[in-house]
Order: C-alpha cells, then structure tokens, then sequence
C-alpha cells in the first residue's frame, strides 16, 4: 500500500474522538517539554484489519521533519510516554482497558511517580489499568489490595506453574481488628495511617523472599553490613529489610505482608531500662507474635522473631563489650569525633559507623549470627517452630 492511500486512510479515521485525542496528546507533550522545538503527530505504519488503530505510530515533529522516537534522546521519548497516558486519562474517560508493561523503563524517579499519579486518575474516571511492574513506586501499600504478586512456583507434579498471591481491604481489616478488638478501625484509617508513615522499603517488600521487619533505622543501617561479612547478603538473597520508624507501625506492615503471604522476620527492642513510650506497645506485639503479654519481653531470638534488650546499641554494646571491653564505646567516641556528631543524636550514622568499624576488625556481634541462622532456616524452608509455641520462646540468646 502506497504511502498516500495510508494518508488518506488516515484522513478516513480522523474523528473527533481521534481528534480529540491527537489534541490532548500534542497539549501534554508541549506542556511537558516547553524548552524544546518538537510537536508530535500520528502516522499509519502497518494495517491491522481487525483494529485500524493499532497501526497508528506517533511521530515527532522538529521544524518541518518528521523524527523518529527512536532518533532523539531517551529523556524526550520518556516525555511522549507520559504524555500518551495523559491524553488517554484526559479523552478515554471511562471507556478504555489499558495494559502497560515495565512502565518505570528509563523513566527517572519523579517521572515514575508522576505517571503513576496519571493512572490513578485514568482510575478514577473508570478506566481498568494493568501494570506489570518492578518498581516500589507503582506500589501503593496504602492501596495493597490492587497488588498482585506474580510468581513462578513448582507444583506437586514438580511441574513449572505460576501462582497468584492477591488480597482484599476485607481480609486485612480482619487481621488489624483481631489484633486491636478494642480499637475502631476502619478501611479508611487504616489508609490514612499507612499514608502517613510510608517509604519506598516498604513498597520493595512486595518484591522479596523474605521481609525483616525493624523497629528503626538504626537496626537498618548495621545489621545488612554484618549479614554480609558473615556470608547472608540480604540484596542478593532477595531480601528486604525495612524500618517501620517506630514500634507502632511494626504489627500494621506485618499483617499487610503476610496478607499476600509474604515471610517476615520481626526485630524490635524490649526497652529494659528505658524511659521509653512505645513500652506499652511491647504488649500488641507479643501478642501479635503469640507470647505472653508484657511491657517488658524477654530478650530472646526465635524463628519468626528477635526481641532485643532495651535497644538495638545496647544490644550491640553488651556484645561487644563481653569479649572486647571498652571497644565499643571507643568506637562511638570515634564516629562522633570523625562525623561531626553531637552527643545523643544521629543514632543511625553512627550504628553504621560502628559495623563497618567491627566487621573491619573481623568481629560480628553474637546476637546478629544467632538472628542470620535463624532466618538462614526461614528462607531455606527450614523455619523454627511458629511464634509462640514453646520452641520458638524458649530460644533466648543471654
């Protein structure tokens, strides 16, 4: 077929739907990319005769020349990607079945989020979005529900299938209201609760084998470094550790986890002689991991769980300091000389500085190689007896 029979079919199928849309799309791109000199058309490269629209290729206009996506820098094709979902929210309200895979393909970090704040109103206009997906920011774990994890398993018949894990508002506000039966929760503060202490870590869990669950960041920022010395990368194990920035987001991330069937491994502190307000908080958790209910649990380390004494650099120090005596300390002194740090702050920097520091010198704490075992056995399938049974409570480490 002649270049000029597939204009004029072109010319055929410009309706004002189409025109509407081919408008929106020029607005968006120009919107977009103000600084330079491109407009954007569409073009028929190929006929498909069950869908004439299938062929239309969109093309970039420089001056009077027709350029071809592919000739200009990523950044701009980037911006037509963008700018085709904006003209779809703004043309197909209500009326459009979109599937798009590997959106977040060259697309930098705030673009990614921008497009997904595009799907969600493309959502919210009725339209049905499926997105394939590898990216923590086209996950929302305010809105787990719409996530679908997607895995290749081995069946009975030692057959290659694909499993589907998904799960429901109904199904995690049953566990959040089985945990809390005096507290009145909703679908709605529930949300809102998750908007207001989520992070990316939390979103990458989705991803993993495995999720450790740690109160905070100091737990974050030294336990990786002393899993890799002693041979447990969690990266390359396909493991995710997050903090949940306080003792009381910890129950709320697990019951979302393990709504999709996701393995978690529980870290937090007792606070034994701490001033501390989340103590209170210690009963919630253990009677999330089924142990007695107490302010102040025992220190131990379990197969699904690690109960510090009182906090994670007290833990470390009392390591420490057992075989070493003032080597800890003397490294404190020494990260907040060389940092810069004030006294009592910065816990988290100077946690990092002091794994580096011991795993320089060949030592790990004890409790951290007692915790590596313990998850060693739950990623290889081998966990310890669930939480709360009398195996998994009586495994202390002191």
């Amino acid at each position: 077929m002649t270049r000029s029979k597939l204009d004029a079919a072109h010319e055929l199928l410009k309706t004002d739907h189409y025109t509407q849309f081919e408008q929106a799309l020029r607005e968006a791109f120009a919107n977009q990319l103000k600084t330079a000199n491109y407009d954007v058309k569409f073009e028929f490269r190929s006929i498909d005769e069950t869908n004439l629209y299938r062929g239309l290729y969109p093309t970039l206009v420089e001056g009077e020349s027709p350029r071809n996506p592919t000739e200009v820098g990523s950044g701009v094709r980037n911006l037509l990607v963008l700018a085709l979902f904006q003209a779809f929210a703004q043309t197909f309200r209500g009326n459009a079945v979109l599937g798009i895979e590997e959106p977040e393909l060259y697309l930098h970090p705030h673009a990614q989020r921008s497009l997904m704040r595009q799907f969600d109103e493309m959502a919210v206009a009725g339209n049905q979005i499926f997105i394939s997906s590898h990216s923590p920011f086209f996950l929302d774990i305010t809105r787990s529900d719409r996530i679908v994890l997607v895995d290749r398993k081995i069946d009975n018949e030692d057959e290659v299938c694909t499993q589907v894990r998904t799960s429901t508002p109904d199904e995690l506000l049953a566990l959040r209201k089985a945990l809390h039966p005096d507290r009145r929760i909703t679908q709605d503060s529930l949300r809102a609760f998750l908007r207001n202490v989520q992070s990316p870590a939390m979103s990458e869990a989705f991803f993993a084998k495995l999720c450790i669950l740690v109160e905070g960041p100091s737990e974050g920022e030294a336990f990786p470094i002393y899993a890799r010395h002693i041979g447990f990368p969690l990266d390359e194990m396909g493991i995710s550790i997050v903090s949940a920035g306080g003792k009381t987001a910890l129950d709320t991330l697990q019951h979302i986890y393990r709504a999709h069937t996701i393995p978690t491994y529980v870290m937090f502190d007792n606070d034994e002689g701490l001033k501390s307000d989340d103590k209170s908080y210690n009963k919630v958790l253990c009677r999330l991991l089924g142990l007695t209910e107490t302010d102040t649990p025992a220190r131990s380390i379990a197969g699904d769980f690690a109960i510090l004494g009182g906090d994670w650099e007290q833990e470390t120090e009392r390591a420490i300091e057992g075989s070493h005596p003032g080597l800890y300390l003397e490294l404190v002194a020494e990260a907040r000389s060389t940092l810069g740090l004030q006294p009592g702050r910065n816990k988290p920097l100077i946690a990092r500085y002091v794994a580096q520091a011991l795993v320089a010198r060949g030592l790990v704490p004890d409790f951290v190689v007692q915790i590596v075992e313990k998850l060693r056995k739950k990623i290889d399938g081998k966990s310890a007896a669930p939480s709360g049974s009398d195996e998994a409570a009586e495994d202390p480490f002191f």
